[in-house]
């Protein structure tokens, strides 16, 4: 895949054997959605379509806001990196508590080797969902810290 602009404003790159086709945000509930509330149980689902058997494929995501603060980034490396995938899929990602704050978040998604050195797709600005207050109720920032406050 050339690199080329999406609507909304993102770009696309890589060698395509694998894509991301599609991805979703799913509530507690395992129903898709776009909003979730900052505290609450979520998931991210990634589609994926691979043209070929691909070895040890390595899936990762950003959150930015929509200011383009990024607010965190993780991959399966560390985790579960498959022998090989063929045909297409998904991979799912559990957030057991949303820690962001209210607000627009955007995410990017890229699907590499094992070794981070090729890529096989990569998408900025792939999908937005909106965070909606919940507790524990945070102002300001990116992330919700859970704790209580004590004056003694």
């Amino acid at each position: 895949v050339d690199r080329v602009a999406k609507e909304g404003g993102g770009t696309r790159f890589g060698s395509g054997e694998i894509l991301v086709t599609n991805i979703e945000l799913l509530d507690g509930n395992g129903a898709p959605t776009l909003w979730v509330h900052t505290g609450q149980p979520a998931t991210l689902r990634f589609h994926y379509s691979a043209k070929e058997r691909v070895s040890k494929p390595v899936l990762g995501f950003a959150l930015h806001s929509i200011a383009g603060v990024h607010a965190t980034g993780v991959n399966s490396r560390e985790t579960l990196v498959p022998e090989s995938i063929e045909g297409d899929g998904h991979v799912t990602f559990v957030i057991y508590h949303m820690p962001l704050v209210a607000g627009s978040y955007d995410v990017t998604v890229a699907l590499v080797d094992e070794s981070n050195l090729h890529t096989f797709d990569f998408q900025t600005k792939a999908m937005r969902f909106d965070v909606g207050r919940g507790i524990p109720r945070e102002a300001e920032g990116v992330f919700a810290i859970e704790g209580i406050w004590k004056f003694e």
